[in-house]
């Protein structure tokens, strides 16, 4: 999201038109997760729906499991 966010300033689209193309691509997902209340803040200030703060942190007993297992951490490095 922020890649984008920042994409879509530098080719100088203007504030309210790089809005308007972030909130076409997030209303059509299901939740927009961000990372602080402030981020949740300004995004539903500028129109995004459906946006919950996501609470940073790791299972460390499945992240355990996956990272001990080759084929799995394989796996997770190449879905991301």
């Amino acid at each position: 999201m922020l890649v984008m966010h920042r994409l879509l300033f530098a080719i100088d689209l203007g504030e309210k038109s790089a809005w308007g193309i972030i909130r076409l691509v997030h209303s059509a997902a299901d939740l927009t997760l961000v990372t602080s209340p402030q981020m949740k803040e300004e995004m539903e200030a500028n129109g995004i729906p459906r946006v919950e703060v996501w609470r940073k942190g790791v299972d460390t007993e499945v992240s355990e499991r996956v990272l001990s297992n080759t084929h799995s951490l394989a796996f997770v490095l190449c879905s991301c």
